[in-house]
């Protein structure tokens, strides 16, 4: 005992543990650093902690926390956190700081903290070279002490395309900009008739200067200009915003301030008319190359190569137009997708742009690829010069079925006409489906109605004795088999089964048959009759039901499948464009499946034909797209399925947009359809079953809900991505690019515009999409 209380006071004897850390130890005037304490302790008493000096900085946030445990190890445990802004340069010293917990004192010595004039050092390191020339041509506000803002121009006279650098200035003097909650907000001008590239700026000062006693910190925002069109150039005001605290608290209210900038104008000169060789389209910029390249090396005849011209060299790579090329007479070139990558180096818009053809060669031989030549003018030496690639040979040899085909896709399908449940749903029509709808409520009620007017009948009792339920039997065995009264009982067994019964409840007839005529023929048995009566009237509820009739194949389905054999086309019609296929010509087959998906979209074999030929020829995003088309006709198709599992979408998104079901709208409605009329039949038929009519009608409203529900999506149209393509902010080849979309990404188009379509990327954001890269997929 004396040991446990020796133990127990050394425990509380021991000293808390405090710890002090910064996040920072060097800033800048006017920035932020957190300082965190935190203090442990095994006892459970109260703790103090107090800070030392804070000399250099202002408290703007402090948060305190206290947490009591049961841990023997810890169990007080107190932290504070202060957030504190440089308020004057110089070495500081942040502390001592002490914990003290009854007579324990734990402490740790203060923490030294560099506080520096500025931190426009550390910001200004990373802009780019032009910008800091420009930054030392900033003018500060005229007055002091006021905030000022300015448009600075790298250049105010330039030749169309050349490169402008604007930047907007604000100027801030350091007293005003210390008591700023947050960053003043930057609104950059527009331009009008020059192609803007909008700038990364570091966040924070991006220069500091001393004039007449008041320091200024600055804040910048840069963009590339680049003029597209002659004249002078309007360049309209900027903006900005910022807040001013009331009052030294930090809840206190702020109040907010606009400052607009002058405008200013570039004059933007032609390019002479001078010199410009012959096919000049434009091209503007500096040191710019061309070059071809053909992937693979060699071609097969009747498949395609990949053909780009990758033009390099700084200056404004979206406005590069494409090279004029002269294809040879014996091959065929697809124009597919621009591809450009502009950067900025040294303050230089700088890149590439790529643009990509399909080249299929008609036959084996060569494919004599001629030279092609570049013009541009050079803003380096301004005058006019050729970018070249030289003359090449392409080989084509035999195409080979078995290489073209790769990973091959499932065998093709063999076209069928509309299924059954589409051909009975669209004879329908809406009108045909609201009369569905309504009609069985409507001639219910109307039934009701007629059934009230008429004088009430009081209804007898069903008679519970011997004789009624023998006569009732002997006539329910004479509806199901005619040949009941003469047959014997062991020949009526199979009458019963013949006539739907399955053979347990056929068993239970006969043998409540002979029971029946036993008990009413045996003297002084009438007290046991009640459960032979009991079990007739259960029998009787049972076979009404029909819950215990024998399954079979029904004549519905038997007719239906007949019809689907019957409306199936023929094959002779259709050999042509199969054989193309199996020979290896599959570009032709691809042309004849078109033409009959075309002619019968309502086909999915037609579909799932076109994007088995379309995959051969490495066209997957085009086979996705057809074989989506297939999926919507033909849910259950596992072929189809099997096509598209070769394929799968690129992301999750697109996954879910472009997810099927098993199950066609049109089967679903035609099942609702048959249990809401059950629903309402068996209501006026067997009126004292009323709640499982409710839930048959319930469940005929959900089924209905959901073949509602997928026709919507099977309708709704998905743009597929044929091949990588550019989403950008307009609709046109100059628009800036929001990202590069992959083949097989899934888009919801929004609307259409001179051969360009708005829709939504998988990330959710609005662009537009040339409309050639994209196959719309709809039922």
């Amino acid at each position: 005992m004396v040991t446990l209380l020796a133990l127990a006071l050394l425990q509380q004897a021991r000293p808390p543990e405090l710890t002090v850390s910064l996040d920072r130890d060097r800033v800048a005037v006017g920035e932020e650093i957190r300082l965190t304490i935190r203090a442990r302790s095994p006892s459970d008493s109260p703790m103090e902690i107090r800070l030392g000096s804070l000399d250099g900085f202002v408290i703007i946030g402090r948060t305190e926390a206290t947490s009591v445990t049961r841990d023997p190890d810890v169990s007080r445990l107190k932290t504070i956190d202060i957030q504190l802004r440089a308020a004057r340069a110089g070495k500081w010293r942040l502390g001592p700081f002490q914990a003290r917990q009854d007579d324990e004192i734990a402490q740790v010595d203060a923490l030294p903290v560099d506080v520096t004039e500025t931190g426009s050092a550390a910001v200004a390191a990373t802009l780019n070279p032009r910008i800091k020339a420009l930054l030392e041509r900033a003018r500060p506000p005229n007055r002091p002490g006021e905030v000022g803002l300015s448009i600075l121009l790298s250049n105010e006279s330039v030749m169309v395309g050349e490169q402008v650098d604007l930047v907007t200035a604000a100027w801030f003097p350091r007293d005003l900009r210390l008591q700023l909650r947050r960053a003043p907000t930057l609104v950059p001008p527009t331009v009008q008739g020059m192609w803007s590239y909008p700038q990364p700026v570091p966040v924070g000062i991006a220069a500091s200067r001393r004039i007449g006693g008041v320091w200024y910190d600055l804040f910048v925002a840069h963009q590339i200009v680049f003029p597209v069109r002659e004249g002078p150039l309007l360049v309209a005001p900027a903006q900005m915003q910022y807040s001013v605290p009331l009052a030294l608290q930090f809840f206190s209210q702020e109040e907010r301030y606009s400052l607009t900038s002058d405008s200013a104008v570039v004059v933007a000169r032609p390019v002479p008319a001078t010199g410009r060789p012959a096919g000049y389209g434009g091209a503007v910029g500096t040191d710019l190359t061309l070059e071809r390249v053909i992937t693979p090396p060699a071609a097969r005849a009747r498949e395609p190569v990949r053909v780009e011209f990758i033009v390099r060299g700084r200056g404004n790579v979206t406005l590069w137009p494409p090279p004029a090329v002269s294809w040879p007479p014996t091959a065929r070139a697809y124009a597919e997708v621009v591809e450009e990558r502009p950067e900025t180096r040294d303050g230089r818009v700088v890149g590439s742009k790529a643009f990509r053809y399909s080249l299929v060669a008609d036959s084996v031989g060569t494919v004599a690829l001629p030279a092609v030549s570049y013009p541009y003018y050079d803003l380096g030496t301004r005058t006019f010069r050729i970018a070249r690639v030289e003359p090449a040979a392409l080989p084509v040899a035999a195409g080979n079925p078995a290489a073209t085909a790769g990973a091959l896709p499932p065998a093709l399908l063999v076209a069928r006409g509309m299924p059954l449940s589409r051909q009975l749903a669209r004879r329908l029509g809406p009108a045909g489906w609201l009369v569905l709808l309504f009609l069985p409520p409507l001639a219910w009620a109307g039934w009701r109605a007629i059934r009230r007017r008429r004088p009430k009948v009081v209804a007898r009792p069903p008679a519970r004795d011997l004789r009624s339920a023998e006569r009732d039997l002997e006539r329910l065995l004479e509806a199901l088999d005619p040949d009941a009264i003469r047959v014997a009982e062991s020949g009526l067994i199979p009458g019963l089964r013949a006539a739907g019964l399955d053979l347990g409840t056929a068993t239970r007839m006969v043998a409540l048959r002979r029971r029946l005529r036993d008990l009413r023929y045996a003297p002084g048995v009438e007290a046991d009759a009640a459960p032979a009566l009991e079990e007739w009237e259960e029998l009787r509820d049972a076979i009404a039901s029909g819950s215990h009739r024998r399954r079979g194949t029904k004549h519905g389905l038997v007719a239906g499948l007949s019809l689907l054999v019957l409306s199936a086309s023929t094959a002779a019609a259709q050999r042509s464009a199969e054989d193309f296929y199996r020979q290896g010509m599959v570009q032709a087959a691809a042309s004849a499946f078109a033409i009959r998906a075309e002619a019968q979209p309502e086909v999915a074999a037609h579909w799932y034909n076109l994007g088995a030929a379309q995959f051969r020829l490495g066209m997957a995003g085009d086979a996705a797209a057809a074989w989506q088309r297939a999926l919507r006709l033909e849910p259950r198709n596992a072929t189809v399925r099997r096509a598209l599992a070769m394929t799968p979408p690129p992301d999750p998104v697109s996954a879910s947009r472009l997810w099927i079901p098993p199950v066609a709208p049109d089967e679903l409605a035609l099942l609702a359809a048959a249990l809401w009329l059950g629903a309402w039949i068996g209501l006026v038929t067997r009126p004292r079953r009323l709640r499982a009519w409710m839930w048959l009608g319930a469940l005929a409203l959900v089924i209905g809900g959901s073949a509602w529900w997928l026709e919507v999506r099977f309708t709704t149209p998905v743009a597929v991505v044929r091949t990588t393509a550019q989403f950008r902010v307009s609709p046109h080849e100059r628009g800036s690019i929001v990202t590069e979309l992959r083949e097989g990404q899934a888009l919801l188009p929004v609307r259409t515009l001179h051969g360009w379509l708005m829709a939504r990327d998988p990330g959710d954001r609005l662009g537009w999409i040339r409309g050639d890269a994209v196959t719309i997929v709809a039922r």
